[in-house]
Formats: structure tokens, C-alpha cells, sequence
């Protein structure tokens, strides 16, 4: 609305100052019928000018308003893309410091599963060589025992250790 105002005043100044022009023209003249002049053409064309340039204005106001709400409401559009803007620039922070504080997780339980891993192969290692000193031990007792060895059980236990499944008698 201000700039309109400022139209507005700008168009009757210029008005007034081409009139006062005209007024000083006619005053230094002399010779001429300005009064005449003044009533008849200058007067009537300046109120049709400023009729012309009023009715344009008035009718141009709610075209001005319309650019006026639609200026607004790009104003009002682009706060709301700055505010969402910053909200996902804030959730991308957000999301970058559980995705860090997630890998640090999964770091570490990453060197306790190696750990485990290299714990269970050495109880592994462990356990192999447990199990063939026990079956060692088995076939040195089984074996030398005479009672076993002469009903032939000793056979049939050495089977089942080597097949690992009994055999039925």
C-alpha cells in the first residue's frame, strides 16, 4: 500500500507541476485569451487526466492486493521451507550420532566376537587333544584287558571307535 501512496503522490505532483507550468506560460504570454484557454481546454483535459489516472488507480487496488497476497503467502511458504529445513538439518545431526554411536557399538561387540571366536578355538584345540588322549587311553584299557579280549568285546568297542556307531550283537 505504500508504494501505491507514493504513485499516487508522485502522479499529482507531476500534475500540479505541469499545471503551474502551463499557469506561468499563460500569465507571461499576454497577448492571448488564456482565461479562455484555461476553462475551455487545459481544464477539462487536466480533470479527465486525473479522473483517468484515479480510475486506473482504483481499479488496478485489487490486482495490488492480489500481488500483495501472493507475495505474502511466498513469504509465509518460504519461512515454512526454512523452518523444515533446519528441523531436517537437526534430524540429520540427529541420525549422524546414533549412526556413531551405533558403529562404536557394533565395533566393540565385533572385537569381543573375535575374541570369543579365538577363546572357543583354543578350548577346541584343547578339547581335540583331551579327546585323543581319552581314546587312547579306552583302547590301551579295553584292549589289554584278557576277559574283554577273549570274548571279543574289545573288537566290537575298537568298531564302534573307529565307525562311531555300535554295532548291534
Amino acid at each position: 500500500m505504500k508504494k501505491s501512496k507514493v504513485l499516487l503522490c508522485l502522479t499529482l505532483g507531476i500534475i500540479i507541476g505541469v499545471l503551474a507550468c502551463l499557469a506561468v506560460y499563460f500569465v507571461t504570454r499576454g497577448d492571448e485569451a488564456w482565461e479562455i484557454y484555461l476553462e475551455e481546454k487545459l481544464i477539462p483535459n487536466a480533470v479527465l487526466a486525473i479522473t483517468t489516472l484515479l480510475g486506473l488507480l482504483i481499479g488496478a487496488q485489487p490486482m495490488i492486493k492480489g500481488v500483495s497476497n501472493v507475495i505474502s503467502g511466498f513469504a509465509l511458504a518460504t519461512k515454512r521451507i526454512s523452518d523444515t529445513s533446519d528441523k531436517d538439518s537437526t534430524l540429520v545431526e540427529d541420525m549422524r550420532e546414533k549412526y556413531n554411536m551405533l558403529e562404536k557399538k557394533l565395533d566393540r561387540e565385533h572385537t569381543e566376537l573375535c575374541e570369543l571366536k579365538q577363546t572357543v578355538s583354543k578350548t577346541n584345540d584343547i578339547l581335540k587333544a583331551s579327546d585323543e588322549r581319552i581314546e587312547k587311553m579306552l583302547h590301551i584299557g579295553f584292549c589289554n584287558t584278557d576277559e574283554l579280549v577273549k570274548k571279543g568285546y574289545a573288537r566290537e568297542i575298537a568298531k564302534v571307535g573307529e565307525n562311531n556307531e555300535p554295532e548291534k550283537a
